[in-house]
């Protein structure tokens, strides 16, 4: 992703918008404000950005029923600020949509750190190729999924959860291992969280779900 990535940001408090903004257009990134699911819905329709910020409790529906709205749209990753994130808030926020989430109020440079990983996961490997995973095809460069050529809509870690299970070829991956792979080594990210994205990967595959198989003791793979 380059540095004119878009980022549209979904965030009540007015003093932490204008914070976020001066601090992405000194990366020269560009954003978008608004401060409700409505406008944020409106905007995502139109002319999705490459990343959506969310802060949990906003007005009106909360930011949780707007990344389960979000989710139905062209893919952006989702970034939610939620408070305090324990783990049952987590679980909450990645079972809505989300791709990670920060405790808020944020530190600036936390928050820019999680949202350029996020951007940085975006860029498949150069010159991926669409895989056909049995009834599976997996498009990585182009970010699109079908099953028996009907499109389905992941999540960016879905997707490339289902891409490195993919290039295991059948080899199975230890929860460690996807952690690493998929949000990075270093990654606060518990073990629990990647066997939440696991199975809302499965329920998403519908038919397909049998795919991806539980390897006792071990983790999981893609049996195609």
């Amino acid at each position: 992703m380059t540095l004119t990535a878009s980022i549209l940001l979904v965030v009540r408090d007015p003093s932490l918008r204008e914070t976020l903004r001066a601090s992405l257009a000194g990366q020269g990134r560009t954003s978008r404000l608004v401060d409700g699911a409505e406008a944020a819905l409106a905007v995502q329709e139109v002319d999705p950005a490459d990343l959506v910020v969310v802060q949990a409790d906003l007005p009106g529906e909360g930011g949780l029923e707007l990344c389960r709205r979000l989710r139905a749209m062209p893919r952006s990753p989702l970034l939610l600020v939620i408070a305090p994130p324990g783990e049952a808030e987590r679980v909450r926020a990645l079972e809505a949509g989300a791709d990670d989430c920060v405790s808020s109020p944020p530190g600036v440079r936390e928050l820019r750190l999680r949202m350029a990983a996020l951007l940085r996961r975006l860029q498949a490997p150069g010159g991926a190729r669409p895989l056909q995973l049995g009834r599976i095809r997996l498009d990585p460069e182009r970010h699109l999924v079908d099953v028996d050529g009907v499109p389905i809509a992941l999540t960016l870690t879905e997707l490339r959860i289902l891409q490195q299970l993919a290039l295991a070829d059948g080899a199975s991956l230890s929860r460690e291992a996807l952690r690493a792979r998929v949000w990075g080594e270093g990654a606060t990210v518990d073990e629990r969280a990647v066997d939440t994205h696991i199975r809302r990967l499965r329920a998403k595959l519908g038919a397909a779900r049998i795919a991806v198989e539980t390897v006792h003791r071990s983790g999981y793979r893609l049996r195609t």
